[in-house]
């Protein structure tokens, strides 16, 4: 009997821990997974666990980002880390794992690293977003004094967070064209507390209506142009309006085309980044060369990691191979013969923001339109980071570039000429070279 009764308090001393151990660690699990995403679970959908994708994501981010070289981690990062760890020692479905991952990566604070749209539905509504404040637009596309207050029933500022959370932003005009896109994406709107059906109610500080939920569309975001380069003559002046700089074959042709402009007499160039997300900078100094000006340089620091050693070297800068650069602005080169425009809104991005820095830094034109939500100072050069059980593809920054004027704003490229939303940029440019 005394053999039995010690038999039983040593099970007690080593398997109660272990009792304890596994039901508080499971009960802390779900107490972190709950905090970390509130999103229902659909339970026809299929399930798997995600924790080798997130671990190796964490793994391949801090060894590839320089931002971790370079000491600059945001605040956020570590506790977002942790929990986005813990969540996905879960099962869960692919969707949930998406938003996961999204909101991790958002913590980096970085507008290059995201996972874009997954196939959303969107309220079809048209609003503009300003001093954190949804207005309606009119008839004419243009803001309102009608504003937002809730949406579901649920006040807008919650939604504002929610957006916050899962969306990076560079500066206040990311900020607020992330309002714009996703404060009507289904996704931020179901983990806000809305209940997203076919159609969802809108209060404003007028009156409430239902708007429709649609698939992409309404105020989601989409890079509208579906072309390189279209050129026009309007009167004397020479109109480029750039959809990507990605083309190395467009950017050439483009340049042929801008010299033999130039031959023929034109001296009055503009050239439309708007809407344009990016590419590679050499394609837009290859359009300097043409104007006969030359570009000031960026400053670069590289992350040398194993991924970024993966690039093709033809989609890399030759300058920045191997060597960390400080920022050059004297490497500018005007032309006085040339009269040059640039257009920029809040969708002018990465590479199309780099050109309209050259031009405001470098003195070699004037910048007109909106302010760009991409930072003059920035992450860049992505790797795309493929995740082996998801299959997720994650774009990963592995420089930062500095912008060429040391003193100017770093966080944000404000044209030198602002246009308020709605109104006539490209108008305002012609209004500018008929003036000179």
């Amino acid at each position: 009997m005394k053999k039995t009764i010690g038999l039983l308090v040593v099970l007690a001393v080593v398997f109660v821990p272990i009792f304890l151990f596994i039901h508080f660690a499971h009960s802390n699990t779900n107490s972190v997974s709950a905090a970390f995403l509130n999103y229902p679970e659909d339970s026809n959908a299929s399930h798997a666990n995600y924790y080798l994708d997130a671990g190796a994501l964490v793994d391949a981010v801090e060894s590839t980002h320089p931002l971790f070289e370079l000491g600059e981690i945001p605040l956020s990062y570590e506790e977002t880390k942790d929990q986005y760890l813990t969540y996905t020692l879960n099962d869960m479905t692919l969707h949930c794992f998406y938003l996961a991952t999204e909101k991790y990566l958002a913590s980096l604070g970085d507008g290059h690293m995201g996972l874009g749209d997954n196939g959303n539905r969107y309220i079809d509504i048209g609003w503009y977003a300003q001093n954190n404040t949804l207005y309606l637009l009119d008839a004419n596309g243009l803001p309102s004094d009608e504003f937002v207050t809730r949406i579901g029933g649920v006040d807008v500022t919650k939604i504002m967070k929610q957006v916050d959370t899962f969306h990076s932003a560079e500066n206040d005009t990311a900020k607020q064209t992330n309002y714009i896109y996703f404060c009507g994406q289904a996704d931020m709107l179901t983990l806000s507390g809305v209940a997203v059906g076919d159609s969802v109610e809108i209060s404003t500080n007028k009156r409430d209506f239902a708007a429709q939920m649609i698939l992409s569309g309404g105020a989601a975001r989409q890079y509208t142009k579906d072309y390189d380069v279209k050129t026009q003559a309007i009167g004397d002046v020479f109109y480029i309006d750039l959809g990507s700089f990605v083309s190395d074959t467009a950017a050439n042709d483009i340049a042929n085309v801008i010299r033999n402009a130039r031959d023929k007499g034109t001296t009055e160039f503009i050239v439309d980044v708007r809407d344009n997300p990016g590419g590679y900078i050499q394609e837009g100094e290859k359009l300097l060369n043409a104007l006969g000006m030359s570009a000031p340089r960026y400053g670069v620091y590289i992350c040398d990691s194993a991924l970024y050693r993966q690039q093709p070297r033809d989609q890399v800068d030759s300058r920045f191979f191997d060597l960390e650069c400080a920022p050059q602005l004297d490497m500018a080169r005007q032309n006085s013969q040339i009269h040059l425009v640039v257009l920029t809104d809040a969708n002018t991005f990465s590479a199309a923001t780099m050109f309209a820095v050259y031009v405001q830094d470098g003195k070699l034109g004037t910048v007109v339109g909106q302010p760009s939500s991409n930072a003059p100072t920035c992450y860049s050069a992505i790797v795309n980071y493929q995740m082996p059980v998801s299959g997720l593809t994650v774009p990963i920054s592995t420089c930062k570039f500095y912008r060429p004027d040391v003193s100017a704003d770093q966080q944000t490229m404000t044209p030198d000429v602002v246009v308020p939303y709605g109104e006539d940029a490209l108008q305002k440019a012609l209004e500018i070279l008929q003036s000179e």
